[in-house]
């Protein structure tokens, strides 16, 4: 459960980080943020870190370099994978509570 659970978390931060990029997309001077993921020994993901990337353009005067196609496409990546992560989580769930009921 801890691996599903671990991503869930993980998704729900690169979805929150792609919201906050495309909120603050208009806002000059913006750079757009992201989240850095590492796996855990054992399974499972963890957030590392949240800003700006090493090496990422910097913001035209005026302006934002924030993507609004690339924010939309990790939007639906973040969310596909937390879908994912919930179903495995539910299946998971559902398959321990067979073998108790078996066992009874």
């Amino acid at each position: 459960m801890f691996v599903s659970a671990s991503g869930m978390q993980a998704a729900s931060t690169l979805f929150d980080v792609a919201a906050g990029n495309i909120a603050n997309a208009d806002t000059p001077g913006y750079q757009a943020r992201s989240a850095a993921l590492a796996s855990q020994p054992g399974g499972g993901v963890a957030v590392t870190g949240v800003g700006v990337p090493v090496g990422a353009p910097a913001a035209i005067p005026g302006s934002s370099n924030v993507d609004l196609g690339e924010q939309m496409a990790d939007l639906m990546t973040a969310s596909g994978a937390y879908t994912a992560n919930a179903t495995a989580l539910s299946t998971e769930s559902r398959m321990i509570g067979s073998l108790f009921d078996e066992r009874v």
